[in-house]
């Protein structure tokens, strides 16, 4: 598209004046309010599209994001030895996530049907471990 495609309708009244007032020199484009106004609606509707494309975007990498913190959670208590997916579940819905699993006591992990002893010490044990450092050497320095 050029300059040419646009129609053009000139209104200059007094022909042979040497200086034409300022209303007998404008020129009328009739076309270019109607290419404007094109413009503008195609402009709209690109940002709008763009906006789409960026929600889009956003909740792809979110919903990847919540699996992949899913996935690794599972993978996280499956590491424990004699927790399998069942026993994960089972944890999992008593104490509400991993947060509350971390926070729970061994009487509390025992407390939960279908666990065995030695699984829920496991469970406790892998979870607080820097404890049981902490205060191994602690009591090493007392000594």
């Amino acid at each position: 598209e050029g300059v040419t495609d646009i129609p053009a309708e000139a209104d200059i009244s007094s022909e042979g004046a040497d200086t034409p007032s300022e209303s007998e020199s404008e020129v009328y484009f009739e076309g270019a309010n109607e290419h404007e106004n094109e413009r503008a609606l195609r402009m709209g509707l690109l940002r709008l599209l763009t906006a789409i494309q960026d929600e889009a975007h956003r909740f792809a990498r979110r919903l990847s994001s919540n699996k992949h913190k899913r996935r690794q959670m599972r993978l996280l208590l499956e590491d424990i030895p004699g927790v399998g997916p069942a026993t994960r579940r089972k944890l999992l819905e008593c104490f509400n996530g991993l947060q509350g699993i971390a926070a729970a006591s061994l009487e509390e992990l025992s407390a939960v049907p279908g666990i065995p002893t030695k699984t829920a010490t496991a469970v406790f044990d892998y979870f607080h471990k820097d404890d049981k450092e902490a205060t191994g050497a602690e009591e090493e320095r007392t000594r």
